[in-house]
């Protein structure tokens, strides 16, 4: 998927929030992420990424093809992820948030997951192996800050 295509671009400015535009639109089809309940592992008092953790950072490296000159994104950020699970079993699409955020981070195509003023997640259709669809989008105030009256 071309990461400039927004497919899956909606309005995304964050609710209640004036003084905002939208920017440049990047989108993902990744994998879906580990849950967070498998993505850290601790061993004798010392917490490691799980082997699905680090198989999951490989395949984000890759899908996002890390180096590219707008990486990182340094502005706020909205961010917009449906998550196909790969069966009908019961999951919580929550628990798959944060190693999804820390993994773009890892990845160099975010600078930090505290960017992140506007968040949506979606349960999307059921597809085999379980996919997710990301959409990065910037967050560009039109205000001064000390204007805006949050």
């Amino acid at each position: 998927m071309d990461r400039q295509q927004d497919a899956h671009a909606m309005d995304v400015s964050p609710p209640g929030r004036d003084g905002w535009h939208t920017g440049r639109v990047f989108s993902f089809d990744l994998q879906i992420p580990p849950s967070a309940n498998t993505y850290y592992r601790t061993s004798h008092n010392i917490v490691h990424l799980s082997k699905r953790a680090r198989m999951y950072r490989l395949a984000v490296l890759d899908a996002t093809k890390a180096g590219d000159p707008h990486w990182p994104l340094t502005c706020r950020l909205a961010v917009d992820v449906v998550v196909c699970f790969p069966t009908r079993r019961k999951a919580d699409i929550d628990n798959r948030l944060k190693p999804l955020l820390d993994t773009l981070q890892h990845a160099a195509v975010i600078a930090d997951d505290s960017q992140v003023d506007s968040l949506r997640v979606t349960r999307g259709p059921v597809r085999p192996g379980g996919r997710c669809f990301v959409t990065l989008t910037e967050l560009i105030p039109t205000l001064q800050q000390s204007e805006l009256h949050l």
